[in-house]
């Protein structure tokens, strides 16, 4: 028996992604759509940050160990919004080189100082935004959770490809408590 086609009044409605995005970075919750605005968040909750993304610390782990996986150690990463390091310091370990790009002085004066800490001399810092900073290939590129602010995200992420000699790595999604409460009432 043959499926008749839905008439076209109850087919769901295609989503435009890349308007959707637009719409959403100028939307922007955190009113830091600028680079001028993102600096200054950063600036202010730059020391904190670390303390806030080791919430689970299981699924961190799981994340690094999946993207160690994915390394060799000839390769050159290249860590797209790394922030003060939380992957760009341990993937350090697996590979030649990293190059850590982000926009925030103060994340990456963090990531600078915990390098030196650890004696880790192969991570090169690269301050500017994703969007208007020239990068050499690397092998594997990484963006994780840095996303969100990319204005334009199909050149954003064209640009991922074209840096990509071998693999690209998008790590994003939204965060969700490990546990949560839910309040059940009957009507």
């Amino acid at each position: 028996m043959q499926k008749r086609p839905e008439p076209a009044e109850q087919r769901p409605i295609p989503l435009n992604f890349a308007a959707t995005w637009t719409q959403f970075a100028q939307y922007n919750m955190y009113r830091r759509a600028s680079d001028v605005g993102e600096i200054a968040f950063w600036q202010q909750n730059a020391a904190g940050y670390d303390l806030r993304v080791q919430r689970d610390p299981d699924s961190y782990r799981e994340t690094l160990r999946v993207l160690q996986s994915l390394l060799r150690p000839d390769d050159t990463l290249l860590d797209v919004g790394a922030g003060s390091g939380r992957f760009a310091l341990p993937l350090a370990q697996s590979v030649k080189q990293v190059t850590a790009l982000d926009l925030s002085p103060d994340m990456l004066a963090i990531l600078e100082r915990r390098a030196a800490e650890k004696n880790i001399p192969n991570i090169q810092t690269l301050r500017g935004s994703w969007e208007d900073t020239p990068v050499e290939t690397h092998d594997v590129v990484l963006a994780a959770w840095s996303l969100y602010r990319q204005r334009d995200i199909l050149a954003s992420l064209q640009k991922l490809i074209n840096t990509t000699r071998r693999t690209l790595i998008i790590v994003d999604g939204d965060y969700a408590p490990a546990r949560m409460t839910t309040r059940h009432t009957n009507a």
